[in-house]
């Protein structure tokens, strides 16, 4: 933190934390470096690099960008967002040495401590930045952010304003941001008004009802709550038909039609029929929000049943029913929480966690990171998306790029070894290629190869007698 930040008397401006934003900060409390409390990117970039350049323009977007400046302070009423006017956001290098091979394993390594690593909400800063050094003209650039202080389209937000500013200082041109601390500022106070006594009725009627419907997908045993999670990227799927055509001739989106596609896989695997799956839901509805690199997004939890003589086409419009429903309830989310599970007592945040994870094991994120912004000079850039790695069993990361939809599984290694998390990636793409193709026979005709005995029958009980996760055909 720069010196002008801690002079004596020094006092930062202080902000409500927002739903969200609490929930993080408790889950940081109980479970202090938890990879759900993370969010990351990797920013390949190939190229002849200026560290200096890139240096500088990592705290040129932390003058713009308010929650790039915030820490959280405990208040009797509970947490509040601390903005100080500076604070430095130091560049980390790693130098990769040795064999082409022996450099990818040094560099995985890298990436894997530095997300791992744990956040102090009180101190700051809350974003990381690693440069890897890969080769002479090869870097790789982790940013790790908690999630408490930015969200995914945040973090998508500060890549691209990064490299124009790394463009800008390259040029000798002036900065191209400006300080957004008054848009944050009215962004976050418009975010924090109060429900009115009828939207919290309706909202917390409409969760605690789908709670109470939802059952869990698979037993999670205790082994998994202290497991570790891997990150397993499948590359670009080979589609054999256009996701975004298909989603537009059926009036839907491409995240319905990847959540009506995993759901179809998941029931086919383990026989059941309701069950939820996690989401991330922007609350970036105004010009000025899609602007701020901030925390606003909360959980949207999605459930709807699935029947294996419906047809795809059917499932999925059930799919984006369901989808509509829980947008048209989403003044509540995370902060929502409490509310279900009203018998909790006032360790209720940790026995939370549990809960969650229990009946909301599964998690997808869909996100279209395709580049508008034109590469900064000599440099190719190309990004690698990870989420919130830490689960008892997995979120299912699709994410749109210039050639293709690509497919990533943050995974429980209690659950799934590599094989597992390849084989479901693949049985992802080949049950999403039939039911493009053929989105009007019943589902269970569309893999026949996925039909049979549900193939995760033993999961529960392999993990919970410490059993290694392998390949179950």
């Amino acid at each position: 933190m720069h010196d002008a930040t801690m002079q004596e008397g020094y006092v930062p401006e202080r902000l409500p934390a927002l739903g969200a934003q609490e929930a993080y900060w408790h889950l940081n409390r109980f479970a202090p470096g938890a990879l759900s409390s993370t969010i990351s990117i990797g920013v390949t970039l190939a190229g002849p690099l200026d560290r200096d350049a890139l240096a500088w323009a990592l705290d040129e977007v932390a003058r713009c960008q308010p929650a790039l400046r915030t820490t959280f302070e405990e208040t009797v009423g509970g947490p509040v967002q601390a903005i100080h006017s500076e604070l430095h956001l130091p560049l980390r290098h790693v130098r990769c040495t040795g064999t082409a091979a022996e450099r990818r394993v040094q560099a995985t390594q890298a990436e894997r401590e530095d997300r791992a690593a744990p956040f102090d909400l009180a101190t700051g800063p809350l974003m990381r930045a690693t440069l890897i050094e890969c080769a002479r003209d090869e870097h790789v650039l982790v940013l790790v952010a908690q999630h408490a202080a930015v969200d995914a389209p945040g973090l998508d937000l500060v890549v691209e304003q990064l490299l124009a500013c790394y463009e800008a200082r390259l040029a000798g041109r002036s900065s191209p941001l400006h300080n957004l601390t008054d848009a944050y500022r009215a962004e976050v106070l418009a975010q924090s008004e109060s429900l009115d006594d009828d939207t919290l009725r309706r909202c917390t009627e409409y969760w605690r009802r789908c709670a109470t419907a939802a059952r869990p997908l698979i037993e999670i045993p205790d082994a998994a709550f202290d497991g570790q999670s891997r990150h397993h990227e499948a590359g670009c799927l080979a589609l054999r038909s256009d996701l975004d055509a298909f989603a537009r001739l059926h009036e839907t989106t491409p995240f319905a039609v990847a959540a009506a596609t995993l759901r179809t896989l998941l029931a086919s695997y383990t026989g059941a029929s309701s069950f939820f799956i996690m989401t991330p839901s922007t609350r970036r509805g105004t010009a000025a929000s899609q602007r701020l690199a901030g925390m606003f997004t909360g959980l949207l939890l999605l459930l709807a049943r699935t029947d294996p003589d419906a047809t795809f086409a059917e499932l999925l419009g059930r799919e984006h029913a369901t989808l509509r429903e829980a947008l048209a309830h989403d003044k509540l989310q995370l902060e929502l929480l409490p509310a279900l599970a009203p018998e909790f007592d006032d360790s209720w945040w940790s026995d939370l966690r549990r809960h969650i994870y229990e009946v909301m094991s599964v998690g997808l994120w869909y996100r279209d990171v395709r580049r508008t912004a034109p590469a900064p000079s000599g440099l190719r850039v190309d990004l690698t998306m990870q989420g919130s790695a830490e689960s008892p069993f997995f979120y299912m990361l699709a994410y749109r790029k210039d050639d293709g939809l690509h497919l990533a599984l943050d995974h429980s290694t209690v659950f799934f070894d590599e094989r597992r998390a390849a084989r479901l990636c693949d049985d992802f793409v080949t049950l999403l290629n039939a039911a493009m193709e053929r989105p009007h026979v019943p589902v269970r005709e569309l893999a026949p190869q996925l039909a049979g005995a549900p193939p995760w029958r033993d999961l529960a009980r392999d993990a919970g007698e410490g059993r290694p996760a392998t390949a179950d055909r």
